[in-house]
């Protein structure tokens, strides 16, 4: 079987950066592409490095680890594109801008390259329906989970036309190399997680807006009595991003019927459209339901009253 030593990932963001940092621990050389800047070429990728070295929780093992992962843009560097195994696609929830990103990809692609989306919510049908055969046949989708270092399970989604050499590829560097579980999905709107997952966030967020609920409140609740992860519920959503979470509901929106659960349970909220407009979009942006303040060189945590969209400590 062959084995992947060396990846493409496109898309520097938290996600793509992770995934960048997951196979960079391994020992994996990783070609990190994204858009190109004006006042250096590859200033978005060299940014998204730079914030690695010091990701809480860290996204490299080691900050020597950085050295594996080179710099690139999708301009001046998808030539370079012929010497990975693997091109994992880690852009934005748009179906159709995922489809240009690819074609763009198919001058530089070799017959026996794997490509894949790490789509959330977009199923495999759409992304792969305007591939030529060959590519097709390689294409699937992998969908790590944030933050890709220290979640163990993957969401891997194919079909009937996939090569099973391209999957028994993949499975062998996920498994072994990245040392991930792999969890096989059929091709159903959010898979599994984000069909549980993100119901239950759009859900508690909307019940916290109707009973004046205090955020720190429920996340104590959901952490400390239901078995959830430190982040609680807003937290997570601030880590998963705001506007992201609105693009996964949006992309689930448009994939289920009118009288499913989710479709009934979603109200567009005021108060997210504002977060949004103004750059609150969780951690990557200028705060979320929480953020981070620095007085005095003192670091302090401010939460987001829903009521007044003011913060307090």
């Amino acid at each position: 079987m062959k084995k992947i030593d060396q990846i493409c990932v496109i898309g520097s963001g938290v996600m793509g950066a992770g995934i960048a940092a997951l196979a960079a621990n391994a020992g994996i050389k990783v070609l990190l592409l994204d858009m190109k800047s004006a006042q250096d070429p590859n200033l978005i990728t060299k940014t998204a490095i730079t914030k690695m070295l010091t990701s809480k929780p860290a996204s490299l093992s080691h900050p020597s680890r950085a050295d594996f992962i080179t710099p690139g843009n999708l301009e001046d560097d998808l030539d370079k594109i012929r010497d990975c195994g693997l091109i994992i696609e880690v852009i934005i929830e748009k179906l159709e801008v995922k489809q240009d990103l690819y074609n763009k990809l198919l001058p530089f692609l070799l017959p026996t390259t794997i490509v894949a989306s790490n789509t959330s919510t977009l199923s495999l049908k759409p992304l792969k329906a305007k591939l030529p055969e060959w590519m097709a046949k390689n294409f699937m989708i992998l969908h790590f989970f944030n933050p890709p270092r220290y979640m163990p399970l993957l969401e891997l989604v194919s079909d009937k036309n996939t090569l099973k050499e391209a999957k028994n590829i993949a499975y062998d560097f996920i498994t072994h190399t990245l040392g991930k579980e792999i969890v096989e999905c059929k091709d159903t709107p959010g898979f599994i997680a984000n069909r549980i997952g993100c119901f239950l966030l759009e859900l508690v967020l909307r019940k916290t807006i109707k009973y004046e609920l205090e955020i720190e409140i429920v996340d104590q609740v959901f952490s400390k009595y239901l078995s959830f992860p430190s982040t609680g519920i807003f937290g997570l959503y601030d880590l998963i991003g705001i506007d992201v979470m609105r693009l996964i509901s949006s992309s689930l929106l448009s994939s289920l019927p009118s009288d499913d659960s989710f479709s009934i349970m979603y109200t567009p909220l005021e108060q997210i459209t504002q977060m949004i407009e103004t750059k609150y979009t969780g951690r990557k942006g200028l705060g979320g339901f929480y953020r981070m303040q620095v007085s005095g060189g003192v670091k302090s945590k401010e939460v987001l009253n829903l009521e007044n969209m003011e913060y307090a400590s």
